[in-house]
């Protein structure tokens, strides 16, 4: 076992370094199996040194140095061991790492390719087709930027710990550093449960790994026949500078050079190719997005050329439609198609601006001489545009000789009806009559206004079409002569009727409203009258300056009245010199009536002095006795005040109160005066009544001068007490 253990041979790939391992760990069980049998042998010559005096076979020394080589030897055999599982672990780290490098290189060369292919697919679903194959194989690269991260740290920390060979030499152990032969049995105990250790850790090593990416290879082109299983196993790239093994990626031979060199230039090789496939998906993006957008011009362009072609057939028709409604229809559906020539313009000029040549813009050129095309249906455009502009103005104009055709018709047939009806009319003679008549001819007047538009659009319609050079306008001519005559003459029939039953209306109105002027004067008149009935008290004389007082402002309204009146008959006799006879009665009437009023009217005017003086004495006792209830009030307060600032102030607030009483005396006196002398020499209940405010009044005054002088008393020994409170203050403190 010892020349195994110390075998040079570390595996030339990761198969062979797997075996190496199983039959390490096979060794690894020979070596723990020893353990016991070292253990025994201990155990026996312990016993055997252990027994008394007798016969020894062999001196007791010469045993002891015998058991304590066997254990040494052991120890060492057991670090040879665990030196030979440590190399052959770094060994197989090697090489696991090159063969996942391999992998690796070969699925980023495979996916190079697919970025690096020329095809752009032939039509537009192609091209996106392949651009949902370029994002999956974006994804595919996300998901491999993990993996790939942690196997490039693997050969990071396969550079940092150096050569397995080395590494493991550094951990040999020689016989002499591994302790005294006198040490006990009970010492290979650590080395054997090593040795255990070692043997159960030792597993089985997975199989290389397969590639993942082989039907990823094979989905990124359609008919691809290639994928990366083909390339999975494929020699690895000369840079590295080992031959591939037997079951796996490249890796050093006997005559390899440094492992070290090689996955260092793995390293740098699998960073080269890893940095460079983002730009390739960037570019190879562009390229099918390029294509893409071209297709899809292309296709836009089919779609607008079979659009022009149906709407080219839609404009060249000759109908124009039979009647107004018809045309109508036709003139819709022909600015419906301009619409939409309008809206589709623009978008034809912004496809023909994308639609650069070929390679103008790094854009390749999938679809030849779009360019071209595209101008060429721009053209047909403006083309059908003109076409569909001149059907538009025949089509207006055939709608314009049907609508003025039709709306002739209409206005004839409407001044046919009313005209009749004029005709047959008369001016009756009652007013009831009159305003029957009077109604239908204001319900006309709209109706005049609406045909009057109606017919000079008519005017206008027949003016254009003269100016177009229809094929119609002659008859368009003699329709509109014929409205417009029909017209002119409907116009002053009406006048005519309008005026007759206007000036008959005038003359009814006039008299009723001279008839109900001279009922409103005997009304007033009778209501003056009723006046002489009150009674010469105070009652009677107050309800008088009432009435009277509302009078005044009847007069003036009939005066007003009146005035209108005359120049309304004025105007009237202008008008209609045959009833002259009969206004001028009526204003005679008028003017009789109105001096009747006034003169009644002064003679109860005479009687309103007394009334006057009347209401100005009981408007100055009703503002005196207010004043004297709110200054009762306030002098008759019984608020204490609480300090001698207050009282001092509430002192002075009431003798100010005394200066405004003494101005009210004169008021108080007057009134007084006014009273006795309204009140003289009557006993009615009114005057009675009025004697008792006056006697109310006069009590109320004294009462107020009794009030302000206890109240002046209060005041004045609340400020002298006051006073003295703070005096004793000042002389407690001095004490």
């Amino acid at each position: 076992p010892q020349v195994r253990l110390q075998s040079r041979d570390f595996g030339q790939h990761l198969s062979q370094v797997d075996d190496l391992l199983q039959i390490h760990a096979l060794v690894e069980g020979d070596v723990a199996a020893q353990a016991e049998r070292v253990r025994s042998v201990g155990a026996a010559a312990e016993r055997f040194l252990g027994e008394g005096g007798g016969y020894r076979p062999c001196p007791p020394e010469q045993l002891r140095a015998r058991v304590a080589a066997l254990e040494l030897r052991y120890r060492g055999l057991s670090a040879l061991s665990a030196q030979r599982r440590l190399r052959l672990e770094r060994s197989r780290r090697l090489w696991k790492f090159l063969w996942d490098a391999g992998e690796e290189e070969a699925w980023m060369r495979e996916q190079e390719r697919l970025l690096r292919c020329p095809e752009l697919g032939r039509d537009l679903p192609g091209a996106l087709r392949m651009l949902s194959q370029l994002e999956a194989i974006r994804g595919a690269l996300g998901g491999r930027a993990g993996p790939l991260e942690q196997l490039l740290e693997r050969g990071r920390e396969l550079l940092a710990q150096g050569d397995p060979d080395g590494a493991a030499g550094s951990m040999e152990a020689t016989p002499g550093s591994t302790g005294s032969a006198a040490g006990s049995m009970g010492s290979a105990k650590p080395a054997e449960s090593a040795a255990g250790s070692t043997a159960k850790s030792t597993e089985p090593p997975p199989g290389p790994p397969e590639s993942k990416s082989a039907s990823l290879g094979r989905a990124a082109i359609p008919g691809s026949s290639e994928g990366l299983s083909a390339s999975a196993s494929r020699p690895s790239d000369p840079a590295v500078g080992c031959p591939e093994g037997p079951e796996g990626p490249p890796g050093p031979t006997p005559g390899c050079p440094d492992p070290a060199a090689a996955v260092s230039r793995r390293i740098r090789e699998l960073e080269s190719l890893w940095a460079a496939l983002p730009a390739l998906a960037g570019a190879r993006e562009r390229r099918l997005r390029a294509a893409a957008g071209r297709f899809q011009l292309d296709a836009e362009a089919a779609e607008a050329e079979a659009w022009l072609a149906a709407a080219a057939r839609r404009v060249a028709g000759p109908e124009l439609g039979h009647d107004e409604r018809s045309a109508g229809i036709l003139e819709r559906r022909l600015r419906e198609l301009q619409d939409e020539m309008r809206r589709r313009g623009p978008a034809l000029a912004a496809l023909r601006e994308q639609a650069l040549p070929g390679d103008a813009a790094g854009v390749p050129d999938v679809v030849p001489g779009l360019a071209e095309r595209l101008a060429e249906l721009e053209r047909r455009h403006r083309e059908l545009e003109a076409r569909a502009e001149l059907r538009r103005l025949e089509l207006r104009d055939a709608l314009g000789l049907f609508a003025a055709r039709s709306e002739a018709d209409a206005c004839a047939l409407w001044v046919g009806e009313r005209e009749q009806w004029l005709l047959s009319m008369e001016i009756p003679e009652r007013i009831e009559d009159l305003e029957v008549v009077q109604q239908r001819f204001e319900t006309l007047e709209p109706e005049l206004a609406a045909l009057a538009a109606r017919v000079a659009s008519v005017g206008r319609v027949t003016q254009e079409l003269q100016g177009s050079g229809d094929r119609n306008r002659e008859s368009a001519r003699e329709t509109w002569e014929q409205l417009r005559d029909r017209w002119e003459r409907f116009r002053a029939l009406t006048e005519r009727k309008k005026v007759a039953l206007t000036a008959a209306l005038n003359i009814h109105n006039f008299r009723l409203e001279c008839h109900e002027t001279r009922g409103w004067m005997r009304e007033k008149t009778a209501a003056i009258e009723a006046t002489r009935a009150l009674g010469r008290d105070l009652a009677g004389i107050t309800a008088l300056q009432g009435k009277l007082s509302g009078m005044g402002r009847d007069l003036d309204a009939i005066q007003g009245k009146l005035r209108e009146l005359r120049a309304e008959g004025e105007k009237l006799q202008g008008e209609q010199p045959e009833r002259a006879p009969e206004i001028r009665e009526g204003l005679a009437g008028l003017e009789a009536e109105w001096d009747a009023l006034r003169r009644c009217h002064r003679s109860r005017e005479e009687s309103l002095g007394q009334a006057r003086r009347l209401q100005g004495f009981l408007r100055d006792l009703a503002a005196l006795q207010a004043w004297l209830s709110r200054t009762r009030a306030a002098a008759g307060s019984e608020d204490v005040p609480a300090s001698l600032a207050e009282a001092e102030g509430s002192l002075r607030q009431h003798e100010s109160l005394r200066t405004e009483i003494s101005h009210y005396g004169a008021d108080y006196r007057s009134a007084r005066a006014a009273g006795r002398e309204v009140t003289r020499g009557q006993t009615d209940p009114q005057s009675l009544s009025l004697l008792q405010r006056l006697e109310a009044l006069d009590a109320d005054w004294e009462e107020l001068g009794r009030v302000w002088e206890k109240r002046q008393r209060l005041l004045a020994q609340a400020v002298a007490f006051h006073v003295f409170l703070r005096d004793a203050k000042q002389v407690e403190g001095a004490l």
